[in-house]
């Protein structure tokens, strides 16, 4: 685990003033790696590393160059099969001087190219130099375990692992994408391959871009789709028996590949299906030594400790865990801006708490986010799936009268919800379930000048590719697969990465091993939710673990007392955002807007916890943003 940055410029660029730009940007991400940095020039081309030594911790050091610099490479990851890719390598030729997986990454891309990519399980992002070709390729993972963000600006490219090391360069505008502001208040996060910057991408998971320098600078540039989510099954090949003996067998391995490391190694518990089977699987191998770390709150509500303590028990960890307050809402400016962008789930304060608790004892964590867009465990796929086959038989006359009827009441009050619910096609009902802000919301919200520059029917069709299977049918399998090509990365693992990385901390999720991933999609939906359950499947691989008993109890989720916060903890943060230059003074909001939804707020007459969390974690960012671009420009 570790970052990097890069720039590619033309040919004869100082050395020395490419080289100390290229430190710069690293320096953005020390914290990714505060075990060692490099810096490796050849002709304009320049790769940045911040290293965080987790394999061969003597050696291995990066960016890694072989046979006099034909190839080099900068990487942010682990690869899980690098002693079987190795023993491939040693029998083509190739010999090896260090014992970590850099090395083998950098000789696999050497012997077949981007067909090496099949054969890697593992995380990673990374970018490869290799100037016979004059060309440099950068490279994200299938699911987007890891991030990677690039620009290209004139003759210039500028990548690297957050946000701030690319801006960090100097050489990137700082002009905001007003796209990208709707993205954020509709869903509370900027989806890939958007970014807060125009000229700032986000490499999508599973794609590479493959930069080509020509004679005299030009660049030729080609966007390439490696990996695909699998197509969902939709009958049973197995048993449900003999798939669930599968699924022991898949996961196990995975579990046990994310378990090579020099460094101490342990794993997050919530005490929920998903960080249970991991527990569970990672237990059997390491034995009582595994760790394990919770995280709760003093308000009971919202607690799960207890029941994380009763797994730990029963498969015989060593368990810690922690409590927080309503004080931790002091970390809160510091956190929203480590996001790098406007970045609006309230769980990364936990994030960061059971992170910053680990790494007192641990460099490697295990995880077990992926299991609910895997094994459809969020409730809210057979609710919109029961919804949606409903609304396929309302005639669309119908539908058009509703939706009249629906504006004679207040926005976003139960009246109108339900009647919107009607009136909406299908294809833009997942999209409005998910939203924060509405449409309308928006609408009332963004000043003209910014509704004159957005087009919310293109943040809608993020979604767009669901409109198949909602028209007809069983809409969850749609629903996973947008929640694991949007939601998933976009939101929580990019709160996990950046989370876990402040503390130099890697976490390691083996349920988006694409092994799993790719088990998971060939199941039958009974197997996933059904008999009453969901995530059937992985709940019952659970039971053979951990007695039905302790693991009965309602879903929770990593959620706060976010509406009870406000109110009290948060609550002159909260008045300094709304009366700020953000809301008064950007030109992009209509600060009497923003006033009426706090006034509402704090009166108790509804409750408005995540758009106004929304609004708080802009206003931040923003605060925090315009001396950051000033610095960075000059």
């Amino acid at each position: 685990m570790c970052g990097i940055a890069g720039l590619l410029l033309t040919h004869g660029a100082d050395a020395a003033s490419t080289r100390a730009n290229v430190r710069r940007m690293t320096e953005q991400i020390r914290h990714r790696g505060p075990d060692g940095a490099g810096v490796h020039f050849d002709d304009g081309a320049c790769l940045g590393h911040r290293r965080l030594s987790i394999l061969d911790t003597e050696r291995g050091g990066q960016p890694f160059v072989v046979d006099g610099g034909a190839v080099a490479l900068a990487y942010n990851g682990e690869i899980y099969n690098f002693r079987a890719l190795r023993d491939e390598l040693v029998d083509r030729g190739h010999t090896f001087t260090t014992d970590c997986d850099t090395e083998v990454l950098t000789r696999a891309w050497q012997t077949w190219g981007a067909d090496a990519l099949r054969r890697l399980d593992g995380m990673f992002a990374f970018a490869v130099w290799e100037p016979r070709r004059q060309r440099l390729t950068l490279v994200r993972d299938r699911l987007g375990i890891k991030p990677l963000y690039w620009a290209h600006v004139g003759g210039a490219i500028a990548f690297g692992s957050e946000l701030d090391a690319v801006m960090a360069s100097g050489l990137v505008p700082g002009d905001i994408d007003e796209q990208a502001i709707d993205e954020f208040f509709a869903y509370g996060y900027i989806g890939a391959p958007r970014s807060i910057f125009r000229a700032v991408r986000k490499l999508a998971p599973g794609t590479l871009v493959s930069i080509e320098r020509g004679p005299t600078g030009g660049l030729s540039i080609t966007e390439q789709v490696w990996w695909r989510l699998p197509d969902p099954s939709t009958t049973a090949s197995e048993s449900f028996v003999d798939a669930k003996a599968r699924l022991r067998d898949v996961l196990g391995a995975a579990v046990r590949s994310h378990l090579v490391s020099d460094v101490p190694l342990g794993a997050f518990l919530s005490g929920g299906i998903d960080s249970t089977a991991v527990v569970a699987l990672a237990r059997e191998a390491v034995g009582p030594s595994l760790e394990t770390f919770s995280i709760g709150f003093d308000d009971p509500a919202y607690d799960e400790t207890a029941h994380a303590r009763a797994v730990a028990s029963h498969l015989g960890t060593v368990h810690h865990e922690l409590r927080i307050g309503p004080e931790a809402v002091a970390d809160l400016p510091a956190l929203v801006h480590a996001m790098d962008e406007p970045f609006g789930d309230p769980s990364l304060l936990p994030t960061w708490h059971v992170a910053k608790l680990a790494r007192t004892r641990i460099t490697v964590a295990l995880s077990g986010d992926g299991g609910d867009e895997l094994f459809a465990g969020y409730t809210r796929y057979a609710h919109l799936d029961r919804e949606l086959r409903r609304l396929g038989v309302v005639p669309q006359v119908v539908r058009r009268a509703v939706s009249v009827a629906a504006r004679l009441f207040e926005p976003e009050g139960r009246r109108r919800n339900l009647l919107e619910r009607v009136s909406l096609p299908p294809e833009a009902h997942y999209a409005r379930f998910r939203s924060i802000f509405s449409e309308e919301m928006r609408g009332s919200l963004f000043a003209e000048s910014l509704l004159g520059r957005v087009d919310m029917a293109k943040t809608r069709r993020v979604f767009a590719g669901l409109t198949p299977g909602m028209r007809s049918g069983p809409a969850i399998a749609r629903l996973q697969a947008a929640d694991l090509t949007t939601y998933l990365h976009d939101d929580v693992l990019t709160k996990v990465d950046r989370m876990s990385m402040l503390h130099s901390l890697e976490v390691r999720v083996p349920l988006l091993d694409h092994h799993v991933v790719e088990f998971a999609a060939g199941l039958p939906l009974e197997y996933k939710q059904g008999g009453g359950m969901t995530k059937r499947i992985l709940r019952e691989l659970v039971h053979d673990f951990v007695p039905a008993s302790i693991m009965t109890r309602p879903k929770q989720g990593f959620s706060l007392p976010v509406g009870s916060w406000l109110r009290r903890d948060l609550r002159g943060l909260m008045d300094d955002a709304v009366g700020s230059r953000t809301y008064r003074e950007s030109g992009w909001f209509r600060p009497g807007y923003v006033e009426q939804l706090w006034a509402t707020h704090r009166s108790g007459r509804q409750d408005l916890s995540w758009p106004l969390w929304q609004v708080l974690v802009f206003h931040l960012w923003n605060e925090r943003t315009r001396p950051a671009l000033a610095a960075w420009s000059r």
